[in-house]
């Protein structure tokens, strides 16, 4: 069966498999320049239930494909949060009272330093399995749920996020999906966005089919230029940045930014390479005025996503510095970004990046499991689908993965060496003005030699005017909030 024979079968098993509802779709690429395929799908099920995807491709087919994933990621998991049996308890007691079954330690789960965890705080726990054995284990639920308003709680650990999550047309496809994008975040957690430390590949070594895609992108107004966070459980994590040289003075234009890892490089960056291209798409589409979006949108689109719109629920750190990047332009932005997202201090050859030849999900996912367990990692997921179902839908969690360092200062003992072994002054052996512990077992603190702090102020400061790019409103709410003056209304509060 062809590649193309292939996607086929997976869409239409994708458009059968939902529950009953309306589905809709539509191309959102045509907001700008580049043509690359981009494919907004939304679901409104008849009990209103809701999900929405958007997905990105060298096809249209391969765009459509991804945007039902991504709705079926979002919709299988948010319900299964909604309805998930849960257990109220210490983790003192869970140990006790699931004595036979695993329980895991949330101090191996990359909580924010300064975190007011102890072993007798009441949390949500919810059962997950570990893939080796499939043995059943308990995990705070915030660590399963997609978004925070619908696992939250007062005890509640960390914000939630969407990381770690597949669709497929098998167990094996999801998992390794989920497990891509987990490497994708602890690869450049704390060495990318404003903390960038400049690391440029270069040119030679691509290949030349993705170099063809550069070129063409380039030729249309964006140049992108690929950068190495580092390689991690021996995959490699890079991403891709983009630089709008176009006549459009619409800011967001220069934050375009894509984000792969991989067993194989040629796969990472071709990944990369389109995701970059497809954020700028998307950012234009988020956060630009309804009027820029009217030829493109169905009718009543417009009406109809603004009053999903609640900014008063929206993370306000992120709206506000969104608003604030609205009013800028495209020349101010780029300056701004200069000294991070387009710093250039090293060229790293592709040549000595990790290549993995086998394509088949099973070779892959193999791959990527036996790069985990080197690192002495665990694997746990949780089905969000049954397992007769055509689709899966996993969502993978691996205790000790690094993510979210810049956005809500999560970091464990994996971040911890990285930030020592370069000598990063935000990490420190003192507590003081500032700073907040680390939160580790005790065992981690013995191996690493006893107790680390962050310095979350110095940190905050290097973030504060870049947090755009780490978290993003809902679509169309920073543009809403500027229209209507919201925070000039919250300012005379």
């Amino acid at each position: 069966m062809s590649d193309d024979e292939q996607l086929k079968k997976a869409l239409n098993t994708y458009k059968t498999s939902m529950p009953k509802g309306n589905l809709k779709t539509f191309r959102i690429d045509g907001i700008d320049q580049l043509e690359i395929p981009i494919v907004d799908a939304t679901f409104l099920g008849d009990d209103d239930s809701y999900g929405n995807g958007l997905g990105y491709g060298a096809t249209p087919l391969e765009a459509e494909v991804g945007a039902y994933g991504e709705l079926y990621e979002e919709y299988f998991i948010s319900q299964a949060v909604l309805n998930i049996e849960s257990v109220e308890a210490s983790f003192d007691q869970m140990q006790q009272e699931y004595e036979d079954q695993i329980v895991i330690d949330p101090l191996t789960l990359v909580l924010p330093a300064g975190s007011n965890y102890d072993k007798n705080l009441q949390l949500k726990w919810v059962q997950i399995n570990r893939l080796t054995d499939d043995a059943p284990a308990w995990i705070p639920l915030e660590f399963l749920g997609n978004y925070n308003e619908y696992v939250a709680y007062p005890n509640q650990l960390i914000t939630a996020i969407t990381n770690g999550c597949g669709a497929g047309d098998s167990f094996e496809r999801a998992l390794l999906h989920g497990l891509l994008e987990l490497l994708q975040r602890d690869g450049n957690a704390d060495c990318f966005r404003a903390l960038d430390q400049g690391k440029v590949i270069a040119m030679e070594g691509i290949s030349p089919k993705t170099r063809d895609l550069m070129r063409k992108l380039e030729e249309k107004g964006l140049k992108v230029i690929p950068k190495l966070a580092r390689t991690t459980c021996g995959c490699v994590s890079l991403y891709a940045v983009g630089d709008d040289l176009s006549d459009d003075d619409f800011p967001f234009t220069v934050a375009a930014c894509g984000e792969a890892a991989d067993p194989d490089f040629d796969h990472a960056i071709r990944k990369a390479v389109l995701e970059c291209a497809s954020s700028h798409s998307r950012k234009i589409f988020y956060h630009s005025g309804m009027e820029r979006k009217t030829k493109i949108t169905p009718e009543g689109y417009a009406e109809e996503n603004l009053k999903l719109i609640d900014l008063e629920s929206e993370e306000q750190r992120a709206l506000r510095t969104h608003v604030e990047w609205l009013q800028m332009g495209k020349k101010a932005l780029r300056n701004k970004l200069k000294d991070s997202v387009f710093l250039q201090k090293e060229v790293i050859s592709p040549k000595n990046l990790p290549h993995f030849d086998k394509n088949s999900v099973e070779d892959r996912l193999n791959q990527v499991i036996k790069g985990y367990k080197k690192e002495g990692l665990d694997i746990y997921y949780y089905r969000a689908t049954p397992p007769e179902h055509p689709i899966q839908v996993v969502r993978a969690i691996v205790p000790g993965i690094e993510m979210e360092f810049g956005s809500y200062h999560r970091i464990g003992a994996r971040g911890i060496k990285r930030l020592l072994d370069r000598k990063d002054k935000l990490i420190s052996t003192v507590s003081g003005p500032g700073k907040k512990r680390i939160r580790l077992t005790a065992e981690k603190e013995k191996e690493l030699g006893g107790r680390f702090w962050l310095d979350t102020e110095a940190l905050d400061e290097k973030i504060n005017d870049l947090y755009p790019l780490y978290r993003e409103p809902n679509a169309h709410s920073a543009m809403h909030a500027l229209q209507t003056g919201y925070f000039s209304e919250q300012n005379n509060k």
